[in-house]
């Protein structure tokens, strides 16, 4: 999962998820909300593939959605980690020995 931070209080989840399909296959995007429904200004992304979420994490100074800059994190909720997920991969494997 990937974290996207600073959007625009109007960005839909359809638009975001136009947005990092170019990166890989979205499963899902999750705009976090107020208890009265306005948008927090943040979502996660789920893709099918870890490889899109290093896609979408290498492309970070290409990342405008709704004519605004936003921040674009790894999230991973298992590991915590901000590394690439490739050594997130190797990691496990050394772990495995």
């Amino acid at each position: 999962r990937i974290f996207v931070g600073g959007l625009r209080k109007t960005t839909t989840e359809d638009r975001i998820h136009a947005h990092f399909a170019r990166f890989g296959e979205v499963q899902n995007v999750e705009i976090k909300r107020q208890p009265d429904g306005s948008s927090r200004g943040f979502a996660f992304i789920r893709f099918a593939a870890v490889e899109s979420v290093d896609r979408a994490i290498e492309a970070h100074a290409r990342h405008m959605i709704d004519n605004k800059w936003v921040d674009v994190k790894r999230h991973d909720s298992d590991a915590h980690a901000a590394g690439p997920a490739s050594m997130l991969r190797h990691d496990r494997k050394n772990e495995d020995r």
